[in-house]
């Protein structure tokens, strides 16, 4: 794994899984992949498989190689660039949302799950005493 991704994945700081789920994960981010039907669709999957993968390293529980584009690349570049700005992103979101939702512990939340799905959106909210409500008003904005 490149260095820069290790800086990024500890910036994030996310929880480590039990080795089971990066390949379970994988596994629903590949189906995913092979179910996309648009170009971004594809992207964005394929973000995700590399973000999948990426994790899996970092976390110390490496899953299978997958082919990804070389970051030498242009394709390459759009997916790592892509990746990046997703999951950085809703980072922040979720970082923002907490301390605008006047949580005291807003630095540790930690979470990248998409906030346009409700369900993920009320089991953050759940996970770390957010009011759900604040949390689709600011998803609003």
């Amino acid at each position: 794994m490149r260095p820069c991704f290790h800086r990024w994945h500890r910036v994030l700081g996310l929880p480590q899984q039990a080795p089971s789920w990066y390949r379970a994960r994988l596994f629903e981010e590949l189906r995913e992949r092979r179910l996309a039907s648009t170009p971004l669709d594809k992207l964005s999957e394929t973000a995700d498989v590399l973000f999948c993968v990426s994790r899996s390293y970092y976390d110390g529980f490496p899953v299978r190689k997958v082919p990804l584009p070389s970051p030498a690349t242009f394709v390459g570049r759009l997916l790592y660039t892509y990746m990046l700005t997703k999951y950085t992103s809703r980072f922040l979101f979720y970082r923002t949302a907490a301390g605008l939702c006047d949580i005291t512990r807003y630095q540790a939340v930690r979470e990248v799950v998409n906030p346009g799905k409700d369900k993920k959106l009320d089991e953050v909210a759940f996970r770390h005493q957010l009011d759900p409500v604040n949390l689709s008003v600011w998803l609003a904005c």
